[in-house]
């Protein structure tokens, strides 16, 4: 399965006042915790996670690898602009394994595309037709914005873009949870449709 999530952050603080609402926990070390627990009851070591940047708010190689090698599954991370500290051990990063045998992160960057037309490089997933464009910060003019591709994004955390269209903010603080691909489509579906008819 494929999932997406962003804005974790790990090891911070200060998010747990700044985006109260499904962060309601005692210290960075109960809230480290409950996040890992939430990503594993979800993604198996056979899943792949976007995560679309803003992973940890620390500032040491062993605390971010400690919390990074717990989690499940094929780790994608599209990097924000609090992962400097992940961009600069990037070579390493792609080749330490974690706990389920899956390098720490299976790939690091700035931007991603899905595609799931069946073509040359498509993603597998039973779904047809389907373009997804991923990026920390939402953008309007993403590549086939106007053939109805999907814009994923972070960055605002309980907050939605005012972009219009087929948008998304998968940030952990606007759904307290890691999305499926399902979920994405159904919810970016709802949006396309309520749009219409406003």
């Amino acid at each position: 399965m494929i999932f997406f999530t962003s804005d974790l952050h790990f090891y911070h603080g200060n998010i747990m006042k700044y985006c109260p609402k499904f962060r309601n926990f005692n210290d960075v070390a109960e809230m480290n915790e409950k996040l890992i627990e939430l990503w594993n009851a979800v993604v198996g070591p056979e899943d792949t996670v976007y995560d679309l940047g803003d992973f940890a708010f620390c500032n040491k190689l062993k605390d971010l690898k400690s919390v990074a090698r717990r989690l499940n599954g094929s780790h994608v991370l599209i990097l924000g602009n609090h992962d400097t500290l992940i961009s600069q051990n990037k070579e390493a990063l792609l080749r330490e394994l974690k706990d389920d045998g899956n390098p720490i992160f299976s790939d690091i960057l700035h931007y991603k595309e899905l595609n799931f037309d069946g073509g040359a490089g498509a993603i597998k997933d039973g779904k047809t037709g389907m373009s997804i464009c991923m990026f920390h910060y939402p953008v309007e003019e993403h590549n086939r914005a106007q053939k109805g591709s999907f814009m994923l994004h972070g960055h605002l955390h309980d907050r939605a873009s005012s972009l219009e269209g087929r948008i998304l903010n998968v940030g952990f603080d606007s759904h307290g949870k890691i999305l499926s691909l399902d979920e994405i489509v159904q919810i970016l579906g709802q949006k396309q449709i309520a749009a219409r008819y406003l």
